[in-house]
């Protein structure tokens, strides 16, 4: 119940939480450990990692009492690990055993931990999921560009500065797959907004790039704003956000005003009927116009 009631006020806030981890220490009936699986990823929409789990009798007070043999628990194992590489929700799995009366027979190494027990062999020689694959270095550096104006205008640093606003955030991959690289913005659930200050040079043109899309489509929208910073008039409005739930471009032409030094770049979005759901910005890019 506790957990219904957190993650309930954890999307009404819009805050973070990537994945749900779930452990499974029960019989060895593969269709029951599924649907409590699919059960949990229905009650809270995140994927799943399974951080732990085996077959086990809490009932056995010895090794050779244990009502599963170990041929049971290998039959077990080789259907689950098949279904669970089909699942695409559930994005990681591990089996945790140990040499306690419980977990005796599925074990993964003998009494001395040095060889494989045959339940270890099958788990060792399981193939991997194709679309984990083996392993890759994630970390992206952004390429340099002299002309670019804004620093940060990826989100690469996964930290919010020199952006501000209010109900926002820097999120990755595990909540939503990025324009390019590994993060970008997002302005949270309801009401929110990003905002960039820099200095600018009165009547010279400049180019204003990015990359946004929601988390659903949306039957409302918002403009991004160009203010002076001085004083917070309006000074551009551009057209409106695409209402979609893919990556959309948006670029902007603008001159700024003879007596502007300092513009803010707003990307605010207020409350409305139904609220909007999440909304997310990426590669934010300001130059000088050829």
């Amino acid at each position: 119940e506790w957990m219904t009631e957190f993650m309930q006020k954890v999307d009404e806030l819009g805050l973070r939480v990537d994945y749900v981890a779930v452990h499974h220490y029960g019989g060895s009936n593969v269709l029951s450990f599924i649907n409590k699986l699919k059960q949990t990823y229905e009650a809270y929409n995140r994927p799943i990692w399974v951080t732990e789990f085996a077959v086990a009798d809490w009932n056995a007070t010895s090794p050779e009492n244990n009502s599963h043999s170990e041929e049971e628990v290998a039959a077990f194992m080789q259907e689950t690990l098949t279904a669970l590489d089909d699942i695409d929700w559930v994005f990681r799995y591990s089996w945790f055993d140990g040499r306690n009366a419980a977990l005796y027979t599925s074990a993964l190494y003998d009494d001395e931990n040095v060889n494989q027990t045959y339940v270890g062999s099958i788990y060792a020689n399981h193939n991997p999921n194709p679309d984990i694959g083996p392993g890759v270095d994630t970390e992206y550096v952004p390429p340099i560009d002299e002309d670019e104006l804004l620093i940060n205008g990826g989100f690469e640093t996964a930290q919010l500065a020199p952006w501000q606003g209010f109900n926002n955030a820097v999120v990755g991959i595990a909540t939503t797959e990025p324009y390019t690289g590994n993060y970008c913005g997002r302005l949270n659930n309801n009401d929110g907004s990003l905002f960039y200050v820099l200095n600018v040079d009165p009547g010279e043109t400049y180019t204003l790039k990015f990359f946004s899309k929601w988390r659903d489509p949306v039957p409302n929208t918002f403009s991004a704003k160009i203010r002076n910073n001085n004083g917070n008039a309006l000074l551009f409005s551009l057209p409106d956000m695409p209402q979609t739930d893919v990556w959309e471009e948006t670029e902007y032409e603008f001159t700024v005003p003879n007596d502007v030094s300092e513009i803010k770049i707003l990307f605010y979005k207020g409350q409305v009927n139904p609220t909007f759901p999440p909304f997310f910005l990426d590669d934010v890019s300001l130059k000088v116009t050829p």
